[in-house]
């Protein structure tokens, strides 16, 4: 890491000052913002542009122990024997000192912190500047007083004030990048992002002490933070310098801030004087804002003003008022009733933290709000103070859920030894049955067993809420072993009785996967739909649900082929995760990742699939069921990407990660090992593979990835093996991509070059590059064996535009491609021309002659087979055509 940081963004606000150094006349700039937002860092590069011998710089140094002390600031600048402030014209005696006489350069005085000069150097520099004999380069910080004769410069004066934010997220990023070398894993940065909001001292500082302790670290080709999350030691005395003067009501204020995190502006005034608030937020220490509520539930929120102030104030608040200022929170918000929707979490937590008597209801229903949210590990902190303070059966089966999803298979089991020997009620009973059966399959991967268990209890639940709590379990283990047609069975029969919201949800869930895999895409989005309307409706609280049919309808989309809709889905999981923060889900972050991945895969980007996945692995490891995707998917991935070694590593990982409850996705993760041995040189084992694979799922009922393993072997070269069973099983499923796997093994089989270059198109609006290069590389062996050269070299032309959206992918179909190599200039006016724009016009943009545009523009036709601008935009992307490459893929292949 760099000693100074890259200077990224900030166009704006730099041009502005630099404008301002370097207008005449002039009067210079102030750039005024937060602590730490970079003040200083700009004004430097802002004087490094202007050019700074063309000014006489003299630099102030105000600071705190000088802002009392008359001239303090510039004190290095005067002579010691100054007129006495008591006599004679000490201002204009300073002016004299500070100009020189000889050297005609204008005066540039650097006023760092601007806003602590001291009266006397506050004063001579606003006389300088207004009387046109010096500039002022300065920082103050927004909130601070300001000396008058300073501010008059750039209220209505000849100073401009460039006001300066943080850094944008889009900023942050880039300055994490190329400070560390290296990309850094989604999760660091919004993590990075939530605690340092852009604030460039903040960030820096918390990355340095991260990588000092060893929590930020470098997996793989990036970065991720791996470990404890502590205020840097720096940023603590930076932050407490200036917390620290606050005192009384105001130090009051901010310690309930930073135990409550967002108060009511009303409770908060109960608390504290509204004057102590009024001058917090004039300070910048606190915001004061109104949320988008709803009109029922509008009220003003105070929160601090940086997400750091409340680390910093925690660490140093004394535990004993820690827990004194906690009490006192729940005692506010119970006093006034506790009905928000979170007051209950809130209060139970600070309770909990007090060290007083907890009560169990409030307790569970805190457990509750917070297994709603996914935050497993608060979920069993509150679940586990429920159950100790006797919470009874209902507290002990949560509890043991959030051990299941956090798989802490051990821990859940040791709860649900504490359930009662004698259940209150049928419910009760079935609840506890279901909690094991639960445990046995998804923590314990002991499917068999939970199958026996619930095959033996489902004929002996005679009460409604019971009969269909372990009938849709029962449903739901069968489709995710595999065993789909039985499951759908199952659920179908409960579905049809109407069953509660909660139970149909997870019913609909468990229909949209085993719909999908046996090629019914349809009615699984139906099926998933059909969840999602009872997650909004409020009435299906369940953690799971919500993000695992969205699951679902990207497993339906990605099995059909339609990946404009998988990676529709998929950007909204990845919204989801983001948004939730650290507290949120490890299983939808991982298969946030696998999505990410996969599609970048089925686009043809390895190398962006094998870093993403490589985030999600790491990510992984706490969740065995998508770990064995990750891996499968890393193993795909890294083949493409020609990395041999990881390949197999990755492949015999999510082999030994293969959960026996979860074998609906076992042939999912198979494919791969068609491709980790294709590219691995062995073609012919790789087609064997696919033809195996593809008789286990038409063995199952699984379609879906009979289709996909039917059109690798297409891909391999194998068509006429597969073209028949291919046309079958499309006409079975209907749908475009399944008809394009089909259109594609006919063609490829007939060496139809026509018919291969409609597919290779087809490919293309799917942005599935990869089978589109290879689609039109076959294409161009076919044209040219019927004696096409033309059509051949278009198709050749295609191909290699395709294939060079796929970097670093060479497959079998791409080995032998004889790509027309166009030069930079070629491509450039190939591709204007392809957008529409006429020769003069192209000329004209790039400064040559237009005969010399209409020379390139003719070799480009003949190496690319084109008859005209038409067929430029077929090719490379224009009015209608497909999307071009960029110039990077200048030579084609």
């Amino acid at each position: 890491m760099s000693a100074d940081w890259p200077f990224v963004g900030r166009t704006a606000a730099l041009s502005r000052v630099v404008e301002a150094l370097t207008a005449e006349p002039g009067g210079g700039a102030v750039v005024a913002g937060a602590a730490g937002v970079g003040k200083s860092r700009l004004v430097r590069e802002a004087l490094a542009l202007a050019g700074p011998a063309r000014f006489l710089v003299r630099r102030a140094m105000a600071d705190p122990g000088t802002a009392s002390v008359p001239f303090g600031a510039l004190s290095g600048l005067l002579p010691a024997d100054l007129p006495a402030l008591t006599g004679g014209n000490p201002l204009r005696a300073a002016a004299e000192a500070l100009l020189d006489p000889v050297d005609p350069r204008p005066l540039l005085v650097e006023a760092d912190d601007a806003h602590l000069l001291d009266g006397h150097s506050a004063a001579l520099l606003g006389q300088l500047v207004r009387t046109g004999r010096a500039r002022l380069l300065g920082t103050v910080r927004t909130g601070e007083p300001v000396a008058e004769s300073l501010a008059a410069l750039w209220r209505d004066g000849p100073v401009a004030r460039v006001e300066l934010g943080p850094l944008t997220r889009e900023e942050m990023e880039r300055v994490l990048a190329a400070a560390l070398d290296a990309p850094v894993d989604s999760a660091t940065r919004a993590r990075l992002w939530r605690t340092t909001l852009g604030n460039p001292l903040f960030l820096r500082e918390t990355v340095a002490a991260g990588r000092e302790s060893g929590a930020l670290r470098r997996h793989g080709g990036g970065w991720g933070w791996d470990g404890p999350w502590a205020l840097a030691p720096r940023l603590l005395e930076l932050i407490g310098a200036r917390l620290d003067r606050l005192e009384g009501a105001e130090r009051h204020a901010l310690e309930l801030l930073a135990c409550a995190g967002t108060v009511g502006l009303a409770l908060l005034e109960r608390a504290v004087p509204p004057e102590a608030v009024e001058r917090l937020e004039v300070q910048g220490l606190v915001w004061v804002d109104r949320g988008e509520r709803g009109e029922e539930d509008r009220r003003v929120e105070v929160r601090l003003g940086h997400p750091l102030h409340a680390e910093a104030i925690r660490a140093t608040m004394p535990v004993t008022r820690g827990r004194a200022r906690r009490r006192e929170l729940a005692e506010l918000v119970e006093g006034l009733g506790a009905r928000r929707r979170d007051d209950a979490l809130r209060v139970a937590l600070w309770r909990l933290d007090s060290g007083g008597a907890v009560d169990p209801g409030l307790m569970l229903r805190a457990a509750r709000h917070a297994w709603t949210g996914f935050d497993l590990r608060l979920t069993q902190r509150l679940a586990r103070a429920a159950v100790q303070a006797g919470g009874g059966d209902e507290a002990v089966r949560l509890l043991a859920d959030a051990h299941v999803a956090a798989a802490q298979e051990r821990e859940a089991e040791s709860a649900l030894d504490l359930l009662s020997a004698e259940p209150a009620s049928q419910q009760e009973w079935a609840a506890g049955v279901a909690a094991r059966a639960s445990n046995l399959f998804y923590g314990l991967d002991r499917p068999a067993e939970a199958l026996d268990l619930l095959d033996a209890v489902v004929p002996a639940a005679t009460a409604p809420d019971a009969r269909e709590l372990l009938r849709m379990l029962h449903g739901t283990v069968l489709v995710l072993t595999g065993q789909t047609r039985r499951g759908l069975e199952v659920l179908d029969g409960l579905l049809a009785g109407e069953p509660g919201a909660e139970h149909a949800a997870h019913a609909h869930l468990a229909g949209a996967f085993a719909h999908a895999c046996r090629g019914r895409p349809a009615a699984a989005l139906a099926a998933a739909g059909r969840g999602r309307e009872l997650v909004a409706s409020g009435r299906a609280a369940s953690p799971w649900l919500d993000g695992t049919l969205r699951m679902a309808e990207y497993y339906t989309h990605v099995l059909a082929g339609d990946l404009p809709e998988a990676a529709a889905v998929a950007e909204g999981v990845r919204q989801g995760v983001e948004a939730a923060g650290p507290g949120g889900s490890e299983l939808l972050a991982v298969a946030s990742c696998f999505m990410s991945g996969q599609l970048a895969r089925l686009r043809g980007r390895a190398a962006e699939a094998v870093r993403t996945l490589g985030e999600g692995r790491a990510l992984g490891a706490a969740q065995p069921g998508l770990g064995f995707l990750v891996n499968a998917e890393l193993a795909h991935a890294a083949a493409l990407a020609g990395d041999h070694a990881l390949a197999g590593r990755a492949l015999a990982d999510a082999r030994a990660a293969r959960r026996r409850g979860l074998d609906l996705f076992t042939l999912w993760g198979e494919l791969a090992g068609t491709w980790v041995l294709a590219m691995g040189g062995d073609t012919a084992a790789g087609v064997d593979h696919a033809l195996d694979c593809a008789a286990r799922a038409q063995a199952e009922g699984a379609v879906g990835y009979e289709l996909i393993a039917l059109h690798d072997v297409v891909r391999l070269g194998r068509p006429r093996l597969v073209a028949d069973r291919l046309a079958a099983a499309a006409a079975g499923v209907g749908g475009a991509p399944a008809r394009l796997y089909a259109e594609h093994a006919r063609a490829a089989a007939d060496r139809d070059g026509a018919g291969l270059d409609r597919v290779a198109a087809a490919f293309e609006k799917l942005g599935a590059d990869l089978p589109a290069a290879e689609a039109a590389a076959r294409a161009s062996a076919a044209h040219r064996l019927a004696g096409r050269q033309g059509a051949a070299r278009a198709s050749a032309a295609r191909a290699a535009l395709a294939a060079g959206r796929c970097p670093g992918v060479d497959t079998p179909a791409l080995a032998a491609l004889r790509a027309p190599e166009l030069t930079r200039r070629e491509l450039e006016i190939a591709r204007l021309a392809a957008a529409g724009l006429r020769t003069t016009e192209i000329a004209e943009r790039l400064g040559l002659a237009a005969r010399t545009v209409d020379n390139h523009l003719h070799r480009a036709y003949a190496k690319l087979g084109a008859k005209g601008r038409q067929d430029l935009s077929a090719l490379l992307g224009g009015p209608g055509g497909a999307a071009g490459p960029s110039e990077a893929d200048a030579s084609g292949r």
